[in-house]
């Protein structure tokens, strides 16, 4: 039996106030008196603080800083970096030896109610000479070492199109995920695979381009870049004439997978078009599982065979925005056992929920009076997520969605409104030769469904892979992101009727769950820096 594709299938967030902490004022520390989280000052013991861990072994007097943290001697011409109280040094400052000598000729700004410097260590002391020195200055709140920090922005242009980011707060959520400290670093070898099971991929697209698996099999078949790359999966099996390895996945059956695609992992900060979720150190690859005559019918054959493809291969996670919607109960075993090899594997499979067509409105899946194949296995396969669709604008289930209290595992945008006929879609990377309609950028493309809400937790599951492996830590099972990631939803009770986990996906939430239950994803000692403490 042929199976259709599910082809198509901001909220306002309150302001969180930070708390402030102990503030430092002549001499002291005090508590803010606006919030009532009371947290430790990092100098409050001691305003000498040269902890060597985290140490950027490239940085200019490495060695010297580090010979700092292992001695008593603190060597002249050793890079600090001093934090002054501004209005105690302009009232004070000749009473304060120690700030006039380090500061040197420059002037202190006054509009700065604190001010950090940069400085060279005039001449050599001792630490405990030191540290005595800065004890008795009033004015100096703490000395460290200086960081050499990047901008983590993504500079797309297109990215103000992508208002699901918001949604699905990106932002904050890469503040942890790619966090200068103990984050992933946004340049170096790929982290974690996705595989798009899908019309192809546009690999031209200069957006996707970066970031597409290219197949080498064991030096036997090379895949020549004019080719190419990935697989079609509607060419293995087809007899004699068939090719196990075309190489030429490219997507022209209407641009439906180059857009999966790039809500998941198009690159981030190369100033082209918009982003997906996991912008860097992601691999697309694409795995055409629906004719290239544009036609979006499939068979369970095709399907399975590419995801048995995607597990040998690499992959670590599936999405499928793929589905057939039935009446009453409904399986494929074939399918089944397919997706229970994937998650035996070590992959996770990730399901569009599917859409309500002219015939079909949105309707509850239970299995019984209505099935989504295979999203419906979601509830019986730890490791296999299925993704319901919400609204950019009023954050509630998409009017289109499918969903399931037992059977939907979560939710993801999947459009900006929708309201009857009335839908505009989410914006991601346009296939060359699809029409961008009234797109105001030509590389971007807006299109609504479940198949759009899926690669958002694609996307996010790479993330969670790429934190392990980053820190050299063994991949989580696929039952464990699925915990992670259903735990960390934000929810509202709409959604607790509507999926299983109650809620909907949050980058930020999620990455505050990996490193909850996970202290090693925060470096070896465990610690995190969050952007900010919540005041009750």
């Amino acid at each position: 039996m042929k199976h259709t594709a599910l082809v198509f299938f901001s909220l306002g967030l309150m302001g969180l106030s930070a708390c402030m902490g102990p503030l430092f004022k002549g001499g002291s520390f005090e508590a803010d008196p606006v919030c009532k989280i009371q947290r430790e000052h990092p100098f409050s013991k001691s305003k000498l603080r040269l902890d060597g861990t985290g140490l950027d072994t490239q940085a200019p007097g490495y060695q010297l800083r580090l010979k700092a943290t292992q001695t008593d001697a603190l060597s002249q011409g050793l890079d600090l970096v001093m934090l002054l109280d501004t209005g105690c040094v302009l009232k004070r400052e000749e009473e304060q030896p120690i700030s006039a000598e380090l500061m040197g000729d420059r002037a202190i700004n006054p509009l700065l109610p604190y001010q950090a410097v940069s400085i060279q260590l005039p001449r050599a002391w001792s630490r405990a000479e030191f540290e005595a020195q800065l004890n008795a200055d009033n004015c100096l709140v703490g000395v460290s070492f200086p960081r050499s920090y990047r901008t983590t922005a993504l500079n797309d242009p297109a990215l103000y199109l992508q208002r699901h980011h918001s949604t699905i707060r990106r932002k904050e959520g890469h503040f942890q995920f790619y966090h200068p400290d103990y984050g992933m670093k946004t340049r170096g070898e790929p982290l974690a695979t996705i595989a798009i099971l899908d019309t192809g991929v546009d690999w031209t697209h200069p957006d996707l381009a970066g970031a597409i698996w290219s197949p080498h099999f064991d030096g036997e078949i090379v895949m020549a870049p004019t080719y190419g790359t990935g697989v079609d999966a509607t060419t293995i099996g087809g007899g004699e004439e068939s090719v196990i390895y075309d190489g030429d996945d490219i997507d022209l059956s209407g641009g439906h997978g180059t857009h999966v695609a790039g809500l998941a992992a198009a690159l981030g900060g190369n100033r082209l078009g918009g982003a997906g979720v996991m912008p860097h150190r992601a691999k697309i690859m694409a795995v055409r599982v629906f004719p290239a005559d544009g036609t979006f019918m499939t068979s369970t054959e095709n399907v399975v065979n590419g995801i048995y493809f995607a597990v040998d291969r690499g992959a670590d996670i599936i999405n499928m925005s793929l589905g057939a919607a039935i009446s009453g109960p409904a399986e494929d075993p074939i399918y089944e056992a397919a997706l229970q090899y994937a998650v035996d594997e070590g992959v996770v499979v990730v399901i569009a929920m599917g859409n309500a067509t002219p015939g079909i409105p949105a309707t509850e899946v239970d299995g019984v009076n209505f099935t989504v194949l295979p999203a419906i296995y979601a509830k019986d396969i730890p490791g296999v997520l299925s993704v319901a669709s919400i609204d950019v604008d009023g954050f509630r289930l998409s009017s289109f969605s499918h969903y399931g209290r037992n059977t939907a595992s979560l939710a993801a945008p999947g459009a900006h409104f929708s309201q009857g006929s009335m839908i505009a879609g989410v914006y991601s990377t346009r296939a060359r030769g699809v029409p961008s309609g009234s797109s105001p950028h030509p590389l971007m493309l807006a299109l609504p469904g479940t198949s759009m809400a899926a690669p958002l937790v694609a996307g996010a599951a790479a993330l969670t892979v790429g934190l392990f492996r980053h820190h050299g830590l063994e991949k989580p099972s696929p039952a464990e992101i699925e915990r992670l990631l259903l735990s960390s939803v934000r929810k509202t009770p709409q959604l607790g009727e509507a999926v299983i986990s109650g809620g909907a996906l949050d980058l930020e939430l999620l990455s505050q769950q990996i490193h909850q239950d996970h202290p090693l994803t925060a470096g070896p000692t465990g610690r995190v820096d969050f952007s900010s403490e919540i005041c009750p």
